[in-house]
């Protein structure tokens, strides 16, 4: 018989102004083990921690944090499959969220959801082992944001998307394995956004508004496509596709010093770059057999 767990720890955190005396710094912990298991961690103040660890051989343990305040840190851990997991922060500055889910299962189907509202917040996902058929989704709005994911080994079918808006943001996805699709979105000043994906069907897409953006997508064999998409100032594209099968690269810039290349080695590669604006620098090289190239430049 499965067992279901509430867990709810409620933390608040307050200033007394009278005394000058900051009462903070609540930790919530919670630690199952077995299938279908069920955890809640609310938050309201600075400086907290809540930590939720769930091991299961089977299926479907759910772990929810939501944290209200600064510097607040939220830890998902999660081994088996079906899991899901989310974080929730709200805050003016410096909270950090980290899921890590782990599976020996194929497919695992494990589910983690970032949201992050404030500035100078960090999140990272990393779904490892046998992560097949996983998603994994961060959304940050404020300023000096970083969003991590990561999905080995060999992660079929698995499915990521960043979306950043404020200052300072930075992005980064790693996939391993098949079918993978990498989405980052981007509007803000000095964003950076990286999709490095490794295996047959891959998938890119960035999209970036803004000033001092730099997209740069990775994609080794198989049936890949990339797309990137700038508008701002010193802008930055690099798509590089390597090995044979049916690549396609398209990149547009808008806005000033932009500089795109484009190098696919291969068969059936298309590349496309478009550029309008000031001080614009574009890079072709394809190798192999059909490749076709358009690249249009305006001032």
């Amino acid at each position: 018989m499965s067992r279901k767990i509430l867990t709810l720890v409620m933390a608040l955190a307050f200033v007394v102004g009278l005394s000058g005396m900051a009462m903070a710094g609540n930790i919530g912990d919670v630690d199952q083990s077995g299938p279908s298991n069920y955890a809640v961690i609310n938050q309201d103040g600075d400086d907290n921690e809540a930590n939720i660890n769930q091991e299961s051989f089977t299926v479907g343990n759910d772990a929810y944090i939501t944290q209200v305040g600064d510097e607040d840190i939220a830890t998902i851990t999660q081994i088996g499959d079906g899991n899901t997991a989310s974080q929730f922060q709200s805050g003016s500055t410096d909270n950090l969220a980290t899921i890590v889910q782990t599976s020996s299962v194929d497919p695992s189907l494990n589910v983690a959801t970032q949201t992050q509202d404030g500035g100078a917040n960090v999140a990272y996902i990393e779904q490892i082992n046998a992560s097949t058929k996983n998603t994994a989704t961060q959304n940050q709005t404020g300023i000096g944001n970083d969003a991590k994911i990561t999905q080995d080994e060999y992660a079929t079918g698995s499915l990521s998307s960043q979306t950043q808006v404020g200052e300072d943001n930075i992005a980064r996805i790693w996939q391993s394995g098949n079918l993978a699709i990498a989405s980052q979105y981007q509007d803000g000043n000095g964003n950076n956004a990286y999709i490095g994906q490794d295996g047959v069907g891959n998938q890119g897409w960035q999209t970036q508004y803004g000033k001092d953006n730099i997209a740069f997508i990775d994609q080794w064999t198989s049936v890949n496509y990339a797309g990137q998409y700038q508008v701002g100032e010193g802008n930055d594209a690099k798509i590089l596709q390597s090995g044979d099968d049916n690549n396609i690269a398209n990149q547009t810039q808008i806005g000033n010093n932009n500089y795109a290349l484009a190098t696919q080695n291969g068969l059936s590669n298309f590349s496309s770059q478009t550029q309008t604006g000031f001080d614009h620098s574009s890079t072709v090289t394809q190798t192999g057999v059909g490749n076709v190239s358009y690249v249009t430049q305006n001032n």
